[in-house]
């Protein structure tokens, strides 16, 4: 799906040759239920993996097997790194080759950043997850932390966000981070909203 759309995203920009700058340095893309956001998750590194750019997929705890199938090879090239997010309790261990940071633990990604000094791309799915279970307030703290402490690294950010979950007021708090925010419409055409 995405690699039908990057294309199409990198025209808009201007760009006849793409880069992994020309998304942004921050980038939100807003899905619903409908579309939902893996297939573009897996399109995304598929185009990092080619430039042979580290990435680290920061996933919901749920979805943890549907990546390793798929994503296994750029695991084992060492250039995708995966960080699960619980919903629920627990300690943060690393289980297999995907690290476990429960949501009520993530004062511990400070730890990642130290320990993957040389990630190009954040891909970060649950960031509708945080907001309904964390609440808005929580959750856009460590969104503000995470982006203050990545951007001067040169670290691009691409965050997801089920629309439908959240009102539009709290979507535009969200937005205010983002210095790009792509929609993905259910027909599978993109709108450039900033």
């Amino acid at each position: 799906m995405f690699g039908d759309i990057l294309p199409k995203v990198f025209r808009i920009f201007g760009k006849k040759k793409p880069t992994i700058k020309d998304l942004a340095k921050t980038t939100l893309v807003e899905f619903d239920t409908t579309m939902g956001c893996d297939s573009t998750i897996n399109d995304l590194i598929k185009y990092y993996a080619k430039r042979d750019k580290d990435i680290l997929l920061v996933i919901s705890a749920s979805k943890k097997n549907l990546y390793l199938t798929e994503l296994s090879a750029y695991i084992q090239r060492g250039i995708l790194r995966i960080v699960a997010i619980p919903l629920e309790g627990g300690n943060m261990h690393l289980k297999g080759e995907i690290l476990e940071i429960p949501v009520s633990e993530l004062g511990w990604f400070s730890e990642i950043w130290k320990n993957y000094p040389n990630v190009d791309i954040v891909i970060f799915e649950p960031l509708s997850d945080l907001i309904l279970l964390n609440d808005v307030k929580p959750t856009y703290m460590f969104l503000k932390g995470m982006i203050e402490f990545l951007l001067p690294k040169d670290c691009g950010i691409i965050a997801f966000v089920n629309k439908e979950a959240h009102t539009l007021q709290v979507l535009s708090i969200f937005e205010d981070f983002f210095q790009k925010i792509i929609e993905i419409e259910p027909s599978g055409l993109i709108k450039i909203k900033k």
